[in-house]
């Protein structure tokens, strides 16, 4: 006998089992998906044989409390905490800059780049942080020929802007 030939009357006393046990005894609030789970992977699996009707609910409890734990962690990954809107948002940091300080920091860069880059230099630059190297070659197809031209340029410009304002890299130098 396999679970195709177990009559319906046994498949509803094994999820009344099923819900009983973790409900009642676990106290889990989710018992009713867990015996639903648990008789569809009892279904799925055509190849296994019951010498009698009594081993089936064994069967069940087995199949049951391999199941719960799998549907406890897939319940923790889709869960969602309420946002806790008391918590600040974490900050940017550039360098040593921090929150506010960023953002003073990127409008000084900002006004500073437009008044002492020249103008093909800042387009360049502003252009350069939402286009591709080829997509900057069609909006500048009379200043360079190729893309090579175009990276030289924009590197210039940007070591030109970080001297301006003053950016360095971190130094890594190593003594011996």
């Amino acid at each position: 006998m396999n679970c195709r030939d177990v009559p319906p009357n046994l498949w509803s006393h094994a999820r009344a089992a099923i819900f009983m046990f973790f409900s009642r005894r676990l106290g889990m609030e989710r018992a009713d998906e867990v015996a639903q789970a648990t008789l569809l992977a009892v279904l799925r699996r055509e190849d296994y044989l019951f010498d009698k009707e009594e081993d089936f609910l064994r069967v069940c409890l087995g199949f049951a409390k391999k199941v719960a734990p799998e549907l406890a962690r897939s319940a923790e990954r889709r869960s969602m905490d309420a946002l806790d809107f008391e918590t600040a948002a974490p900050s940017a940091r550039i360098g040593r800059l921090e929150g506010v300080e960023t953002s003073i920091y990127l409008e000084e860069t900002m006004r500073r780049g437009s008044e002492q880059l020249s103008d093909l230099e800042w387009r360049l630059t502003n252009r350069s942080t939402v286009c591709t190297g080829d997509e900057l070659i069609d909006e500048f197809p009379d200043e360079f020929k190729n893309v090579e031209a175009l990276r030289v340029q924009l590197f210039r410009a940007r070591r030109k802007l970080a001297k301006i304002v003053g950016w360095q890299k971190k130094r890594t130098h190593v003594k011996i």
